[in-house]
């Protein structure tokens, strides 16, 4: 299942908040003030303050100040969002923030439904477990396909949903 919307609601919301925040030598709050900021300032967030606050907090908590800071990111680099040189373990980092400050199941069923319609894309959101969920967000982060694992762990909740279930 590969979603061009759900990638680019997935770069736009992490990468703004990553592009935006990181400088060297900046403090765990002023990094963390940053992120949420940057996420506040892009047209097509779906959070809200509290929400942005929370995933600001929670980047740097699980990222770190120092790993933030030697990616050597800020609002001045031009690089896209997938040309930071996170490792597997930052970008999970990463969707675990989004999923503990945000209902990542209602975001996800919003995105999907472009491609699906409303209907399909609620249920199939609705049945998406937090894990899932954050695997496809690290596929789309990355770049690459969800997993096999992923792939066959949705499979029968596609089709329930497609059947009526």
């Amino acid at each position: 299942m590969k979603s061009t919307c759900l990638k680019a609601f997935i770069l736009a919301t992490v990468g703004v908040l990553i592009l935006s925040a990181c400088s060297s030598g900046a403090s765990e709050e002023e990094i963390s003030t940053a992120l949420s900021e940057g996420l506040m300032s892009d047209p097509s967030n779906p959070f809200s303050l509290e929400q942005a606050d929370c995933i600001g907090g929670e980047i740097v908590s699980r990222v770190g100040v120092d790993r933030l800071s030697e990616l050597e990111v800020s609002s001045a680099d031009s690089q896209s969002f997938e040309e930071i040189p996170f490792t597997d373990e930052e970008f999970g980092s990463l969707a675990k923030s989004l999923s503990t400050c945000s209902d990542l199941n209602a975001l996800i069923g919003a995105e999907l439904s472009v491609e699906l319609g409303p209907e399909l894309a609620n249920c199939l959101a609705e049945k998406l477990d937090t894990q899932l969920l954050e695997d496809v967000m690290v596929a789309g982060m990355t770049g690459q396909e969800p997993s096999d694992e992923v792939i066959s762990a949705m499979a029968p909740l596609a089709t329930e949903c497609a059947t009526g279930g």
